[in-house]
């Protein structure tokens, strides 16, 4: 109460749920990011209308959630619809439009849907690379989805090119104890799987868990992807026919995240 008589338009404590929930968002956090996000998107829908620009970048961080949590079809709704509001407020090629649209694309691979998920991709990559340019970490992210769409859709040679891509621009701009490099190899070692490679899948994992321990929680999907990965790798390895001589590499579970 104190807060609000302090705050009476709002806008501090609208700021303040939509930065705790997206941080918690971002540590992989879902369940607990929700409830303060959906409180920031309510509470700015109600305070500068359903398509105003804050307004619409919540949605997509719902979005993000639903996506995050099995929720994909309400996720595809809600991406459709903002990106829908942001071409009408912002323009077509708006970073917050280009994020959602990325958002989207995503969404589409999740949902089964490989030949509009690579497409769009590829739309958003091109936008991206001429906006930003084909180093950046924009761009970078980019390839990234796009290396992720293409090897769900087996196209291994096209997913291989777009992911080393992604991360030789990664490792060039990003410090050494990013997420976002450990995301990148949790995809390196699906894609290893894929290829027939599961020793270096595995080696890949471990190193990907210990990239990732410490700056995310064991719920985010990166992790749980890996532990996935892990036991497929595992499993393959068992079997004498296809064991590979080099298997002999570490698979201590990873340290929980303080």
């Amino acid at each position: 109460a104190l807060y609000r008589e302090l705050d009476p338009g709002g806008s501090g404590l609208r700021a303040l749920l939509a930065n705790l929930g997206v941080t918690l968002l971002a540590q992989g956090r879902y369940a607990q990011s929700e409830p303060y996000i959906r409180e920031a998107l309510a509470a700015t829908e109600a305070a500068l209308g359903a398509e105003h620009p804050h307004t619409l970048a919540l949605a997509v961080n719902v979005g993000a959630v639903e996506a995050s949590t099995g929720r994909v079809k309400a996720a595809l709704a809600r991406f459709e619809a903002t990106a829908a509001g942001q071409v009408r407020r912002l323009g077509p090629e708006h970073p917050e439009t280009i994020r959602t649209l990325n958002n989207l694309a995503a969404a589409y691979r999740m949902d089964g849907q490989g030949a509009r998920a690579i497409a769009l991709h590829r739309r958003v990559l091109e936008l991206r690379g001429r906006i930003h340019g084909t180093e950046s970490l924009e761009a970078s992210q980019s390839d990234y989805n796009l290396a992720h769409a293409l090897l769900t859709a087996g196209e291994l040679g096209d997913a291989r090119k777009h992911l080393e891509h992604a991360m030789a621009v990664r490792r060039g701009l990003l410090p050494a104890s990013h997420p976002d490099l450990g995301e990148g190899l949790v995809l390196e070692a699906e894609l290893l799987l894929a290829e027939g490679e599961p020793a270096r899948a595995l080696a890949t994992i471990t190193v990907a868990l210990d990239q990732l321990q410490g700056s995310v929680e064991p719920s985010h999907r990166s992790v749980v992807k890996a532990q996935e990965l892990r036991a497929r790798a595992v499993s393959v390895l068992g079997r004498p026919e296809e064991r590979s001589p080099d298997t002999s590499v570490s698979s201590r579970s990873p340290r929980r995240a303080g």
